[in-house]
């Protein structure tokens, strides 16, 4: 879906949860759309649970964070030795 029809439908989703009094479970990968529609986020990595919350408790998660950010810490130089690559300082 484009982002708009995305949008338009999880609005309206919402409006018939609220009006009809029902819980209305979404999988959605973007999180703009979940940030600006969901009352409840469950995140999960590889089938288990790291977060439940609201939008504002999910972004701020550390290890919501590291999973789906990232550390800025992929390779060490043991990494490095281990696929054959030259270690630092090495021609």
């Amino acid at each position: 879906m484009a982002p708009r029809e995305r949008n338009d439908l999880i609005a309206l989703v919402k409006r018939l949860v609220l009006e009809r009094g029902i819980s209305v479970l979404f999988t959605e990968h973007s999180m703009d759309v979940v940030f600006a529609h969901a009352d409840r986020i469950i995140v999960l990595s590889r089938g288990r649970l790291i977060a439940d919350g609201d939008a504002k408790s999910i972004r701020e998660d550390q290890k919501v964070r590291e999973v789906y950010f990232g550390t800025g810490k992929t390779f060490t130089n043991k990494t490095f030795a281990k696929a054959g690559a030259p270690k630092a300082g090495a021609p």
